[in-house]
């Protein structure tokens, strides 16, 4: 898939909501080899500013609009980044089940539980690895996929043609350590070798 195809499909998917984060990724979001999944984004810092189909995302210009805005690095932002450099170089793309901001899950509107948007991109983008935080994307990619997960038990399984290893993260990453990632993400790259 190119990025004008992804570009098209994304904007059709969110009506260009400005609310809404597609995903987060350093360049292009195709074939990333990590997706880290959660609920939804916590923050507001927009996307569609930072994307384009000629270089595809800008992270470090996001992170700096991020901080900016939120003053310091949230709880679930610090893992993400810290499990993102502890797994280089595998590339990481940040997924989330749903596409709207909101500080809490049962913030968000009927109409903001959509997954289609996080269905397309996962077989868009093609991930080798599934990291999942949170019981909601748990439970969603388990009956996508067609597989039992367990917190802590990688887990293979076949989605549109692609293999793929899934593993839970024994709680959503605001509420787990920084030694905690950096172990996950030891523990990911020794599974794949």
């Amino acid at each position: 898939m190119k990025l004008a195809e992804l570009d098209e499909k994304i904007r059709e998917l969110t009506n260009e909501d400005e609310n809404s984060r597609p995903f987060l990724c350093t360049g292009s979001p195709i074939e990333c080899d990590v997706a880290i999944v959660g609920i939804n984004p916590a923050t507001a810092t927009p996307f569609w500013p930072y994307w384009s189909t000629s270089k595809g995302f800008d992270k470090g210009a996001w992170l700096k609009d991020y901080l900016e805005r939120e003053g310091k690095v949230k709880p679930t932002r610090g893992r993400i980044e810290i499990l993102c450099e502890e797994m280089k170089p595998l590339r990481c793309i940040e997924l989330n089940l749903y596409s709207r901001h909101s500080a809490r899950e049962r913030d968000l509107s009927k109409e903001s539980r959509n997954v289609d948007l996080f269905n397309f991109l996962l077989g868009a983008v093609r991930p080798r690895i599934i990291v999942i935080h949170g019981k909601t994307p748990a439970k969603h990619i388990g009956s996508l996929l067609g597989v039992e997960i367990e917190i802590e038990t990688p887990v293979t399984a076949n989605y549109l043609g692609m293999n793929l290893m899934i593993i839970r993260s024994k709680r959503h990453f605001a509420f787990v350590s920084y030694d905690y990632v950096r172990e996950l993400a030891e523990r990911i790259k020794t599974h794949l070798e």
